[in-house]
């Protein structure tokens, strides 16, 4: 069952080592807002041992949620080939896409606050499909910025003729 999601030939390219931790704080921020949230109108109209128990809860989740950040960027992988790029991620779900590059129409930068305050950036494939729209997140700005040369410069080269 592996094999559906071995590399294909040769090695996956993985993420920058700084990807987890930025994406483990991009997550327990966000899901932080939401137990604050959901602690303070617990407080304000159930009785005390709601909100306590909302917190405790929220507070393993959000233990669970950042540690498997690592686990999560371990799990992505991306290879470029010389028609197309593949990228596999997932750790229950898994996915693998192959994305033609004749079938990109754009490539997109894209780096939040807390990406910028770690170095990192996500790149972002546009295709033809409906369904692929591929991200690759957490590359040194320096590998976004590569990665997305070479793309545009490989879908250049194979575009279909209009």
């Amino acid at each position: 069952m592996d094999d559906l999601f071995a590399p294909p030939a040769g090695a996956w390219q993985r993420l920058a080592p700084r990807a987890a931790p930025a994406r483990a704080l991009d997550t327990a921020i966000g899901n932080l807002v939401w137990l604050a949230a959901a602690v303070a109108a617990a407080w304000i109209f159930l009785e005390w041992w709601v909100p306590v128990l909302i917190g405790g809860l929220g507070l393993v989740w959000l233990v669970y949620i950042t540690l498997r950040a690592w686990r999560w960027t371990r799990a992505f992988g991306f290879a470029e080939r010389e028609h197309d790029l593949v990228i596999s991620t997932g750790l229950w779900n898994r996915k693998l896409a192959v994305i033609p590059y004749s079938r990109m129409q754009s490539v997109q930068v894209h780096s939040g606050p807390v990406e910028r305050l770690w170095g990192i950036a996500k790149v972002s494939l546009v295709t033809a499909s409906v369904e692929t729209r591929a991200t690759i997140p957490g590359l040194t700005a320096t590998d976004a910025t590569r990665l997305r040369d070479r793309l545009i410069e490989a879908g250049e080269q194979q575009a279909l003729p209009l």
